[in-house]
């Protein structure tokens, strides 16, 4: 379930009993996958026989990966040998594969889907088909992963069939050629050169009137002002080493004054180190995509606005969500936020002890932290003599808090607003994911690189001691935000479900007990409010003051 039907015929036929039913060739199988890619009719599974489409589905299904790595490596060696001069020496040019191109062989004109009563006319079908590409096209962006391209092939085979019916049709045209830039960008985003100059080749092949060619401009347009005054500027370069995963930082342009721009710079992360006198230095990471304007407005904050052990996170876009390997992940999105402040470090165990010492003791018991097993019952602090509530004395008291119930991490951020005089708050998920991630969307706050040794991380089955917080050096953002990763996972304020139905909350980031997920930033896990899961602290956001 939820195997394109192309893919599954082709799939099927790889794997027919008999040999007659299987492809006569490399070649065979190559025009069908080429076939498959532009979203036309394939051949398919037409000679295998019942009782082997019996046997054979449910062997797809558990290794689909296999079968379509073979029909890939079957189909590059043809393609491969297609360029290969029949004899003589070979050469790097002979040896390369052939691009994908929208010039390759047409196959048969898609026949409709099997309608009831009379038939509908052309015009009327052509309607049909293009409403429903235009659905599934829609559904595929508020998707990700096999979901995704799921609902893309369904759209790319109903713009098919009307262009069968209507060569020429621009709707059905832009619309493939839409779904094919899509997946040249998305491709290039993770760094498959490849696979993006294949799908920029189909989109364009039909586009020739150039409606899109902006999603394939190189550069971008940025744009600052900053106030209340203006600022130097210095900008950098951000690049991910595609060797050790880690950011670089590449010097750019020195001695700017905002407001600065517009400017034209090639796509890609920078980031703008701003300083006024009399404010605090600001870090602005920032992306830049293809044909992008990005304008920044950025308010500077004076020392004294921002509390001690906060940091600002400037007003500004940033991707959210659209990282495949992520558990629960949103669609990948550009997001912006307004500015905000957020805690550099979890909330500690003396600082949480701070907050049950004001309660009255049976709110105190109820908002105690608690451990022992997923959701165990153990109370982890409990009332010495003097009245002041306890943990136990092996620990830092700069350890994270973990084992607190939803409603008491609420409370304790009301508490630390009274004690403070600010709007003190739990961040909502999305000021959460743009602390970790910065503009770019990147999986971990260095980069790309695995966070085993990077992050206070198991790493195996057995849990690890939670360290003091900001003790990880390397688990920081590119706002100063620590342990985003790793340590103790966070309550967010925000619901999972969003029509307010179900009550769990979203979790974000790892801790010191075994996930059977990677612990990337854009993972989000929900977790029912009480009791709280043994791993899961706080950390706690803020308003800006007015201006």
């Amino acid at each position: 379930p939820g195997l394109p039907r192309a893919l599954d015929a082709i799939t099927m036929r790889c794997l027919a009993r008999k040999r007659a039913d299987r492809y006569g060739s490399a070649a065979e199988l190559a025009a069908d996958l080429e076939r498959y890619l532009r979203g036309e009719s394939v051949a398919g599974a037409g000679g295998l026989t019942r009782s082997w489409r019996r046997l054979a589905r449910p062997l797809a299904r558990a290794g689909i990966g296999l079968a379509l790595l073979l029909a890939a490596a079957a189909a590059g060696w043809w393609l491969q040998g297609r360029n290969t001069p029949a004899s003589g020496p070979s050469t790097p040019a002979a040896a390369t594969r052939a691009p994908i191109t929208a010039t390759t062989a047409t196959p048969p004109a898609p026949s409709a889907p099997p309608t009831r009563g009379p038939d509908p006319s052309a015009a009327e079908r052509v309607q049909r088909w293009l409403t429903e590409a235009q659905r599934a096209a829609s559904e595929a962006r508020e998707q990700q992963g096999a979901q995704a391209l799921v609902a893309e092939q369904r759209a790319l085979e109903r713009y098919a069939q009307v262009l069968a019916l209507e060569p020429d049709s621009r709707t059905a045209r832009l619309g493939r050629a839409r779904i094919f830039a899509e997946r040249a960008l998305r491709a290039e985003r993770r760094g498959l050169a490849a696979e993006a100059r294949a799908y920029e080749q189909l989109a364009r092949a039909l586009d020739p009137t150039g409606a899109l060619a902006a999603l394939f401009d190189p550069t971008a347009t940025l744009m600052l002002a900053t106030r209340p005054v203006p600022a130097r500027v210095r900008l950098e370069r951000v690049v991910i080493d595609p060797k050790t995963g880690l950011e670089r930082r590449e010097p750019l342009r020195e001695g700017l004054t905002s407001p600065w721009g517009p400017e034209r710079l090639p796509v890609g992360s920078y980031v703008l180190q701003i300083e006024a006198q009399g404010f605090a230095p600001l870090e602005v990471p920032v992306l830049l995509e293809r044909g992008a304007e990005v304008v920044l407005e950025l308010r500077l904050l004076r020392p004294e606005q921002i509390p001690t052990g906060f940091v600002y996170v400037p007003a500004g876009p940033f991707v959210y969500g659209g990282d495949p390997e992520a558990v629960r992940a949103g669609p990948r999105r550009v997001v912006t936020l307004e500015g905000y402040l957020i805690a550099e470090r979890e909330v500690t165990v003396a600082s949480y002890a701070a907050f049950l010492d004001a309660l009255p003791m049976r709110e105190a018991r109820a908002s105690c932290p608690r451990g022992g097993g997923r959701h165990g019952a153990a109370a982890l602090f409990w009332p010495g003599e003097d009245g002041h509530w306890r943990y136990p004395p092996s620990w830092s008291p700069d350890r994270p808090v973990a084992g607190v119930p939803f409603s008491a991490a609420e409370a304790y951020a009301r508490w630390a607003a009274r004690r403070t005089g600010r709007p003190l708050r739990l961040p909502t998920e999305l000021e959460w994911e743009k602390a970790g991630r910065g503009a770019d969307g990147r999986p971990y706050p260095w980069g790309s690189a695995d966070p085993i040794g990077r992050a206070r991380l198991p790493e195996g089955p057995a849990p690890v001691e939670p360290v003091p917080v900001a003790s990880t050096v390397t688990d920081v953002s590119v706002y100063g935000v620590y342990d985003l990763v790793g340590n103790v996972r966070e309550w967010t304020s925000s619901r999972h479900d969003p029509s307010g139905r179900l009550p769990h909350r979203v979790v974000r980031g790892a801790g010191f007990l075994p996930l059977p997920d990677p612990p990337r930033l854009a993972a989000r896990r929900p977790e029912l409010p009480a009791p709280g899961p043994p791993d899961v602290g706080l950390r706690l956001a803020c308003d800006l003051p007015p201006e």
